[in-house]
């Protein structure tokens, strides 16, 4: 297979941070750095695997959602399989933790073609470094307003809308959860996290790219 994996953030956008604790025992991460680094392991494993790996980015450099999407429209030779954005979560809430993933459900490309990626990624995830399933969700989601109309509740993720190939945007865990956060910077941690990543993508693609 060919597999383009897409590290999240980087060089003027760090996306989300650790919080400033007392007592930390360590600098708060900042995603664009964790992104990278497990993108770049995950890149190790899946050669020793036999595959083909494109990243959108190697350094600590910006990439705009345009470049990043269109490299699975231009790659050729031989042309992805997939796209899978690595990213890691953050929200108001300390206790909050797990994996999930984001598939795409905008216009022509049905959910069809990154739902079981997703799927798939999170749970092998979930099985190789034990962490809690929060499950797959489309971007854009709906919900009916007062009026019973269809909203958008959540907008759409523009890589997964405009990747050409099979595409899921992966979070592997919260940043604003202290004690998740020290596992996700730890190599150990990382280290399982890829293992079941790799799973993952072999587990899909013997299942549909038949």
């Amino acid at each position: 297979m060919h597999i383009i994996i897409d590290p999240g953030h980087g060089g003027r956008d760090p996306g989300a941070k650790g919080w400033l604790l007392p007592g930390r025992t360590f600098s708060p991460a900042e995603e664009k750095d964790l992104t990278l680094q497990y993108a770049l392991d995950l890149e190790q494993e899946l050669l020793a695997q036999g595959h083909q790996v494109t990243l959108t980015r190697r350094t600590d450099q910006y990439v705009t959602l345009q470049e990043r999407a269109r490299l699975s429209q231009t790659i050729r030779l031989p042309p992805a399989d997939c796209f899978i954005s690595i990213h890691f979560d953050a929200c108001q809430y300390p206790n909050v933790r797990g994996t999930s993933a984001l598939y795409n459900n905008w216009g022509n490309r049905s959910s069809r073609l990154g739902k079981p990626l997703a799927e798939t990624l999170v749970a092998e995830v979930v099985k190789a470094a034990n962490t809690m399933d929060r499950g797959v969700f489309p971007r854009p989601s709906y919900r009916q307003d007062e009026q019973g109309e269809l909203v958008i509740a959540e907008s759409q993720i523009y890589v997964l809308r405009h990747a050409t190939v099979w595409a899921a945007l992966l979070e592997i865990g919260f940043l604003s959860n202290y004690e998740e956060e020290k596992l996700l910077v730890s190599s150990e941690f990382r280290s399982l996290v890829v293992k079941g990543i790799a799973n993952g993508i072999e587990k899909w693609g013997r299942e549909y790219l038949k």
